[in-house]
């Protein structure tokens, strides 16, 4: 079974391999077990350069290269 998602107009395979290969400096050093049991997708953040604090408790981790994820994210 293969899943699929549109990207731009575009059909792309889903790969939960190639998220944990790209997952992002911070999550270097997780097992992948940790990566699917610590992280989830997200969508990236937008800077508010008014707001003052952090209003999210999670780090956010984006992917080394933009794998069709170009609006997500690693939350962890």
């Amino acid at each position: 079974m293969l899943r699929l998602t549109i990207v731009n107009g575009q059909l792309k395979p889903v790969s939960q391999l190639r998220d944990y290969t790209n997952g992002g400096l911070s999550l270097e050093e997780l097992s992948l077990w940790e990566f699917f049991r610590d992280t989830y997708n997200g969508l990236k953040l937008i800077p508010n350069p008014t707001a003052e604090t952090r209003m999210h408790s999670s780090d956010h981790s984006v992917f080394m290269n933009d794998s069709g994820n170009v609006l997500k994210c690693r939350v962890i």
